[in-house]
């Protein structure tokens, strides 16, 4: 004797990945309907999970018969697999920091579980998951997942965090007392920047660059400075007094 089979609820006609949908089907004969996936999903009973977010699913619907009916028609339904959506659920806010600090590693995590890829702009650069600071000023580093065959990229999430100016720090040589009428000499001192060290003089000389001429006798300050750049900040000056004695 003959059959057919009847659906009573229908296989959805989209459906994303990781989620699931049930369907139910009842056959003329009272038998038990058989359901079976193929394709983009899996079945377990009625209940069918999206194994994909690319292709189609296929749900099958049979009734193979017994000893008094024939086997129902397969009824066949499908449905198109979509991406999921995904996030970038935790994007950890860098720090604030100064320029020459070391580098340092970018956390950041997806709802997908997908790697997250990281990008620069400002004064840095990153490599992987690793930030190199090269100046003061500011940081922008973006999180991003471009997506699979399963998810859609994740909306991108910024960060902005503030890199201060280094200290730094100025040593200037020992000037010895000199007599007057000695000639001209050169006082050298360094910053720790390596940038150049400026000098100014107080008193009974005066320097040009790094040359100091004696004026007269009595005490003579020279002062190391370095005003800074747009990475150092302004270090504090070194000084040095030392007399001039009159020539015997």
């Amino acid at each position: 004797m003959p059959q057919t089979i009847t659906v009573q609820v229908t296989a959805p006609a989209t459906a994303t990945y990781d989620t699931a949908f049930t369907v139910s089907a009842n056959a003329s004969s009272g038998l038990t309907v058989s359901f079976s996936a193929g394709g983009a999903c899996t079945s377990s009973g009625s209940r069918f999970q999206m194994t994909s977010g690319t292709g189609t699913c296929t749900v099958r619907f049979d009734q193979a018969g017994d000893a008094t009916y024939a086997a129902a028609p397969q009824v066949v339904e499908t449905v198109t697999a979509t991406k999921a959506d995904q996030d970038i659920a935790q994007f950890v806010q860098p720090p604030k920091a100064t320029y020459g600090d070391p580098n340092f590693s970018l956390q950041a995590i997806t709802t997908s579980g997908l790697p997250v890829t990281f990008s620069a702009t400002g004064k840095c650069t990153v490599s992987a998951v690793s930030v190199h600071l090269t100046g003061a000023g500011s940081c922008t580093v973006t999180a991003s997942q471009p997506g699979d065959a399963n998810y859609d990229a994740a909306p991108p999430v910024s960060r902005t965090f503030a890199i201060a100016k280094k200290p730094q720090f100025v040593t200037l040589s020992f000037i010895p007392d000199k007599v007057l009428g000695n000639r001209d000499f050169t006082v050298r001192a360094t910053a720790d920047s390596k940038l150049r060290v400026l000098f100014s003089a107080k008193g009974a000389c005066t320097v040009k660059g790094s040359r100091v001429h004696l004026l007269r006798v009595g005490n003579c300050t020279i002062t190391a400075y370095q005003p800074g750049n747009a990475n150092f900040k302004r270090a504090l000056s070194d000084r040095q007094t030392f007399r001039i004695a009159r020539r015997r």
